[in-house]
């Protein structure tokens, strides 16, 4: 039952002034489909993709145990299920777990519980995040995430510092075959710069694009992908956040920022 579901718990160190929640909070949980992991998108997914999900958590007490389960369903069945034990040593506002699953290769209806239960006080909460899994047959770019430049391993936060090199993985679906000629573009979608491109003949491994940003902000990139051959494209707005390494210490992104995706 746990062959096809993982779980990842990652804890935030919030920002110097936020507040902290009250103990009066109840204990509740939010589902939010997300990129590998961090851009929130939109479903369906494909039989191709990973299931990320992002929860945030509020209501846990300093020292308390708490039990996480979580189920995946197909057609209101439960096909897999984990769980894990945890305990927080200090109150935050808000708490993160990512949870993914997958790929699933069986399309139709699936649906992702959380269930969290407070073993001190009783508490409990759950959320339910229903998806599609659909069979891949059009052209876009799957297992999509920011890397650190120098190490293309592990996906970072869309929080950059200005002029810091930076890449994004992707692969491409099942629609590209042997021999098409692709390209890739990242430019910003403010000033319409063109950051980077990339052209290559179709590989099944990991691509990179790389690039750096120089003006702190917000910025939207828009990243293009498109079949020559095929004469398809695809594109995705990425939000990412350009901090100047000499202010760091005096201002930053929250940790709670979800950015935009598809």
């Amino acid at each position: 039952m746990k062959k096809y579901l993982l779980c990842l718990l990652a804890v935030f160190v919030c920002l110097p002034g936020l507040s902290h929640y009250s103990a009066a909070e109840e204990l509740s949980v939010t589902l939010t489909p997300v990129y590998s992991p961090y851009w929130k998108r939109t479903t369906p997914w494909t039989t191709e993709e990973k299931n990320h999900v992002q929860a945030s958590i509020s209501g846990l007490e300093a020292n308390n145990a708490y039990v996480i389960r979580v189920h995946i369903l197909k057609d209101g069945i439960v096909r897999s299920t984990y769980s894990q034990r945890f305990v927080f040593p200090v109150k935050k506002e808000k708490h993160f777990c990512k949870f993914f699953c997958g790929p699933l290769k069986n399309p139709g209806n699936h649906s992702m519980q959380v269930f969290i239960e407070d073993e001190i006080s009783g508490k409990t909460a759950k959320a339910e995040l229903p998806f599609e899994v659909r069979s891949p047959k059009d052209f876009y770019l799957r297992d999509l995430a920011l890397v650190d430049y120098e190490t293309i391993q592990h996906p970072i936060p869309p929080v950059c510092f200005a002029h810091q090199n930076i890449s994004f993985a992707f692969m491409y679906s099942g629609a590209v075959q042997d021999g098409d000629i692709l390209s890739a573009t990242i430019s910003d979608k403010k000033s319409s710069e063109i950051l980077c491109k990339f052209e290559s003949v179709y590989s099944p491994n990991l691509h990179y694009i790389s690039f750096s940003l120089k003006d702190p902000g917000r910025h939207i990139l828009l990243l293009k992908a498109v079949n020559k051959t095929k004469n398809l494209e695809v594109e995705y707005e990425l939000p990412i956040f350009v901090v100047d390494p000499a202010e760091i210490y005096n201002e930053g992104a929250s940790d709670n920022y979800i950015p935009e995706g598809r």
